[in-house]
């Protein structure tokens, strides 16, 4: 016969570890997307951030190129276009 109380105790462990676990990974989320985004050059934001931070960091010619909308200190900026139909 199992012993229910032996198996309460396995199940509540596992879940603490699970728990442990995804607290360990969200902790570790954002490190891991700095690094990410550092080595595939896709944190505009960042970029725009250092510059920010530091006046003689060179501001990333990617901020402004009308790829997005984002001005230097990386806050988005309105876009309007306007088409005309002639």
């Amino acid at each position: 016969m199992i012993n229910l109380r032996s198996v309460n105790r396995t199940m509540a462990m596992k879940l603490v570890v699970i728990a442990v676990g995804m607290l360990a990974f969200g902790y570790a989320l954002g490190p891991i997307y700095n690094a990410i985004s550092e080595m595939t050059g896709i944190n505009v934001l960042a970029l725009a951030e250092r510059a920010a931070a530091n006046p003689c960091y060179p501001a990333s010619s990617s901020a402004n190129d009308g790829h997005h909308n984002l001005n230097a200190m990386g806050s988005i900026r309105p876009s309007i276009q306007v088409t005309t139909g002639s």
